[in-house]
């Protein structure tokens, strides 16, 4: 989302409101990200973007808001700051959430009391998604009947009830990590000396020797340098056995220690 500053109408013309979409469309096609919907109110817009990083986001917001800024001083015969933040941004990480936050910024002239129905809304995206569902088009029936529709209210969360925001607490949890190159894990089999466990958001299975794992905050973590894998070994491949650990092998090659299966040692 961006707003004037104080809240100032900076969209209060079509003509301003026309400028702003086009340089937000011609910006938008030199980039990888799509507009996926939009909503110019008179003091705000909304805009749903589909972006792989943020800080490819921040680039198009940026380039943007500084050319309407321009043109609109020009216009405005004014100087100083048009918008009140760069932009306010929050993450989509689930379907339900994305066709509800279309629905949200649809609704937003609704809301506002400036139109009855958000078809009568010029500003706005929602006629494509409508001319979608009158063609039946690129989107499931259901989905393109559930964003146009106009009857029910939504929260600016975009979330109806707890089974989704837990879903989406999860979702955000794993993109951190991800992200971050953080690894969570959960033990699956702890032994004496070493523990199996599953990588959270990759779902990979590893044995990490137990001294180098840790709790904090009510999760399991791992000190990167200690992490062990499985190694392939081929036939008469010089490999030095560590220890046997029932159908593991902790094992030593060409100075890269991980595991193998300890009946394969039968056959190398």
């Amino acid at each position: 989302m961006v707003q004037g500053i104080n809240k100032e109408h900076i969209f209060n013309q079509e003509i301003y409101i026309k400028k702003y979409l086009k340089i937000l469309k011609e910006n938008q096609v030199k980039t990888n990200l799509k507009i996926i919907a939009y909503c110019i109110m008179t003091n705000h817009a909304h805009i749903l973007i589909k972006a792989e990083n943020v800080q490819e986001l921040s680039n198009l917001m940026q380039k943007v808001n500084g050319n309407y800024a321009r043109y609109y001083n020009y216009m405005e015969n004014r100087v100083g700051y048009v918008f009140r933040d760069r932009f306010k941004s929050q993450p989509i990480m689930s379907k339900k959430q994305l066709y509800n936050c279309i629905r949200y910024i649809h609704l937003n002239p609704v809301k506002a009391k400036m139109v009855d129905k958000p078809e009568k809304y010029k500003y706005s995206s929602y006629k494509d998604y409508k001319k979608r569902l009158e063609n039946n088009n690129n989107l499931e029936l259901k989905i393109l009947e559930y964003i146009c529709n106009s009857n029910e209210e939504i929260s600016e969360q975009f979330l109806d009830i707890n089974q989704d925001k837990k879903e989406i607490i999860n979702n955000s949890l794993v993109e951190f990590l991800r992200t971050n190159k953080i690894n969570l894990y959960e033990i699956l089999e702890k032994r004496e000396e070493f523990s199996f466990c599953k990588v959270i958001h990759t779902n990979q299975m590893l044995w990490i020797k137990n001294e180098f794992i840790y709790l904090k905050n009510k999760h399991f973590y791992c000190l990167d340098d200690y992490i062990d894998h499985f190694i392939t070994v081929h036939e008469n491949e010089d490999v030095k056995v560590i220890g046997l650990y029932g159908k593991f092998a902790y094992i030593i090659k060409n100075k890269e220690i991980g595991w193998i299966e300890s009946g394969y040692l039968e056959k190398i």
